[in-house]
């Protein structure tokens, strides 16, 4: 039997995945348009600092990997996509974490290929540091949460053998079937669905970030608040995981 072309495929997957995922694919869509308009604010004052250079450079960078990581998702790349999402994760906790000249003239001068601009726990310690304890040890646990959730989103990066060894063939009578392009299966649709929440979520933390303390518009305001609602909507998932 013939093999279906690539783009058959795809345009099959990107019918399966908005059926299962349309509020997950308007979310991520309303967050990257508010986000574009954000990134072209004018500068508050009259030259952008060092500080406002890389948070707004930091800024497009996970915009423009939301949208991608929605792209790879609709089409059923939710392995692929998860990968975008873990950037995203790394991307809001630095422009989180970077608050002072001081911080972005480090930024600027980092010359090491072997390593990141910090640890992402130190990254999301200073990310999360000024949020509110009702218990004590709520602050470290959040943390740990979240950490959490950023190892399991790089389990895609590094080809862990836990996402590896559950994707990729199909059983056919007694044989084993190798398979690639999308995955709408009830797994590639677990990939799908925490690839889009994870994106869509940590890009939504960067621009909470980033315009604290700014001017925006009152349609900005407005339409914050309704992705905020939304979000709170969607049921949270935590782990990428194969399904048992």
């Amino acid at each position: 039997m013939a093999m279906k072309r690539g783009e058959v495929l795809e345009a099959s997957a990107k019918v399966a995945v908005r059926a299962h995922f349309a509020p997950q694919i308007k979310l991520a869509l309303r967050i990257f348009n508010l986000g574009s308009e954000i990134i072209q604010l004018p500068p508050e004052g009259e030259k952008l600092s060092k500080c406002e250079i890389v948070r707004r450079l930091l800024l497009q960078r996970i915009v423009t990997d939301l949208r991608c990581s929605t792209i790879l998702s609709e089409l059923g790349y939710g392995i692929q996509a998860a990968a975008h999402a873990t950037s995203i994760f790394e991307a809001w906790v630095t422009i989180a974490a970077i608050k002072e000249e001081a911080d972005a003239i480090r930024w600027l001068n980092h010359t090491r290929k072997d390593i990141s601009f910090d640890k992402i726990k130190k990254l999301l310690r200073t990310a999360l540091g000024s949020t509110p304890e009702k218990k004590p040890g709520d602050r470290e646990r959040l943390i740990a949460r979240h950490y959490a959730h950023y190892g399991e989103l790089c389990m895609t990066k590094h080809l862990n053998p836990i996402v590896e060894r559950a994707r990729g063939f199909v059983l056919v009578g007694d044989r084993t079937k190798f398979v690639h392009g999308p995955d709408v299966s009830k797994q590639g649709l677990h990939h799908v669905r925490f690839a889009l929440q994870s994106s869509a979520l940590h890009a939504w933390f960067a621009l909470i970030a980033f315009t604290r303390g700014r001017r925006l518009s009152q349609e900005m305001l407005l339409e914050m608040k309704g992705i905020s609602r939304q979000i709170r909507g969607q049921e949270p998932q935590s782990e990428f995981r194969p399904i048992e």
